[in-house]
């Protein structure tokens, strides 16, 4: 008779048990674990310091002073001021989603909106990414005007060419120095993450100044540098390579194709 098989244990280990070596790092404030630049801004974390948040989570958060240099601690925001406010925010409840850990307070003080950064991304929040780092809930968000003259019911993207209602919305942006030129909110931001500060420019005239200012009202967040393909290695390489042979068939030069101006044959 064959001995008896032995039964497997069974544990209650679920995701939320497992150890700091195999966990996925969650931010500190929302407690997502996305890692959406484009979303929720750099995803930054210290191993040493065992501590994890989203860029945009950090800044917006009420009570995180920035008392430190660039480069210590996340972009100055110290290890342990980010802590304590985390802490803080530990016990109070989200308005949308009723979980715990929210930071964000809408900035008109009247107002009882209180939110994780994401929860209110999801919920037509306002944030703005400059001065003092404000945001505000769907109800005081700040709005475009709504042009004087009648316009069609469709119009499209003037960065993505897809169709759109030219209306001010949370999802469409009215070019401020360009009537009728309409854009997706998400359009401008993967724009903007691309462009940066100093490359930044309407689509159509190229106004720079006016049309930052109106983007970082409306909540686009606009990184303070240079344009990604200004920071490739060897990004112009290609133009200063000079083209060395005549490609025309038949080559009509009685020193050969491979004859320069120069009065040398290029090898």
């Amino acid at each position: 008779m064959p001995p008896p098989r032995k039964k497997k244990r069974k544990t209650n280990r679920d995701e939320s048990s497992r150890t700091s070596q195999d966990a996925t790092p969650k931010c500190i404030f929302c407690g997502r674990v996305e890692n959406d630049t484009s979303k929720y801004g750099e995803l930054l974390t210290n191993d040493q310091e065992k501590i994890t948040t989203h860029h945009y989570c950090l800044i917006l958060s009420s009570g995180v002073p920035q008392r430190g240099l660039d480069h210590q601690g996340f972009y100055g925001f110290l290890y342990p001021d980010v802590r304590k406010a985390a802490s803080q925010a530990a016990e109070t409840p989200c308005t949308i989603c009723k979980k715990t850990g929210a930071s964000i307070h809408c900035s008109v003080k009247t107002c009882e909106q209180l939110v994780h950064f994401p929860c209110g991304q999801e919920n037509e929040f306002i944030f703005q990414f400059c001065k003092q780092f404000q945001s505000f809930c769907s109800k005081h968000r700040p709005v475009q005007k709504k042009p004087k003259t009648s316009q069609d019911n469709l119009s499209v993207c003037t960065i993505c060419l897809e169709e759109l209602t030219p209306a001010p919305s949370h999802e469409v942006i009215r070019s401020p120095c360009c009537k009728n030129t309409w854009l997706h909110r998400t359009c401008l931001q993967m724009q903007a993450l691309n462009a940066g500060k100093y490359h930044l420019k309407c689509p159509v005239c190229q106004n720079l100044t006016r049309f930052q200012e109106e983007l970082l009202r409306m909540g686009i967040y606009i990184p303070h540098r240079d344009a990604s393909w200004e920071l490739e290695a060897n990004a112009y390489r290609e133009l200063l390579q000079v083209h060395e042979q005549c490609d025309v068939d038949p080559c009509l030069c009685d020193s050969g194709r491979n004859y320069s101006e120069t009065g040398r044959v290029v090898e």
